[in-house]
């Protein structure tokens, strides 16, 4: 009798032990009346969601509805939903949401009326691959600060799976021009090329294009781009002027000398590129660099600042409501230039 009752505590023990090193995800409280969910869309994923729901209540479809994406590469999804929303992804697959960069939209509160929020979504160069989990939170968003929630202010959570595939061989990504913003005149003209894959990437070749300029194809080898590194390659000069738009593109292949096996991140393309801004510029009136003040304020955001720059405002009406929070990007050497509007 003693043998027996000793086996079954030691069982019952070891069950508990168990349960214990296995973190689950909260589960959110609900039941206010401040909005609801309806539908859940994506788009830009290798597979997609399009899903309708109750407008209330919490939702597991983590088992049958999931988009399924690649590090480094970008997704939308789309919310119909009342009042605000928010959206969490476990980057890290560690069963919460609390880590840094895991809480990826707050959106404001909006009326009463149903209407659908879209977000842009990056998936992290590190990002844990398999099946990771997607939040969708609707409530009152100023009080709606945790993933756990609390029902006095939420209606709806939504939970769906995010598969984050697992990198291929060889995948090799122009992910950016370097420095993306230039002076006028001779710039070098040089791309950041980042390793998606899980080899490490030793030689590759890059060719492309400004307006009817050809560069390459070049072949740089002796590299060592280590996966989710990346480094930076001068593929030749260029004399940009100032004012003039620009198309630009430029390529990747052959990483390692074999093919690369994700080709939608091979390309990297400009449109209507120019340079920073520097000198003086006309706002208004006939024939002006720019017709609205907040086209003017576009252009320092987009293009940077690399010198003095002044807007002469001409005279007439503009409606406009700005906003100059966020720093203004400056070229090395334009740390003090002043931005000057002048009616």
């Amino acid at each position: 009798m003693k043998k027996y009752l000793s086996l079954f505590l030691i069982a019952s023990v070891s069950l508990l032990f168990t349960d214990n090193l296995t973190a689950q995800y909260c589960t959110p409280g609900v039941g206010s009346s401040w909005g609801g969910i309806t539908k859940v869309t994506s788009s830009g994923a290798a597979i997609n969601i399009n899903k309708s729901t109750a407008s209330r209540g919490n939702g597991n479809y983590t088992n049958t509805d999931s988009v399924r994406v690649n590090r480094g590469t970008t997704f939308s999804v789309s919310v119909t939903r009342r009042h605000g929303l928010g959206i969490w992804v476990d980057w890290n697959d560690d069963n919460d949401f609390f880590d840094a960069g895991e809480r990826v939209f707050k959106g404001t509160n909006t009326s009463s009326a149903y209407s659908t929020i879209t977000r842009n979504i990056t998936v992290p160069s590190n990002a844990a691959v398999g099946k990771l989990r997607m939040r969708f939170i609707s409530g009152d968003q100023n009080r709606m600060t945790s993933p756990c929630g609390n029902s006095t202010w939420q209606a709806a959570t939504e939970d769906y799976r995010l598969f984050v595939t697992p990198p291929k061989a060889r995948d090799a990504e122009v992910t950016s021009l370097s420095p993306s913003a230039m002076c006028p005149g001779l710039n070098d003209i040089k791309v950041k090329v980042s390793n998606r894959g899980s080899q490490t990437i030793s030689r590759i070749t890059l060719k492309g294009t400004i307006g009817s300029t050809n560069f390459g194809p070049t072949a740089f080898t002796g590299l060592n781009i280590k996966s989710n590194k990346d480094t930076i390659l001068k593929l030749g000069t260029f004399t940009f002027v100032k004012g003039t738009s620009y198309n630009m593109k430029f390529y990747s292949y052959s990483p390692n000398g074999g093919t690369d096996q994700s080709t939608p991140n091979d390309t990297l393309t400009k449109l209507g590129w120019k340079t920073a801004l520097g000198g003086t510029y006309t706002i208004g009136g006939t024939s002006p660099d720019f017709a609205t003040i907040r086209a003017a304020q576009t252009a320092l955001y987009t293009n940077g600042v690399c010198g003095a720059v002044t807007f002469n405002v001409r005279s007439g009406t503009y409606n406009e409501q700005l906003n100059f929070v966020n720093p203004i990007p400056r070229l090395a050497g334009s740390a003090t230039s002043t931005v000057r509007f002048r009616g």
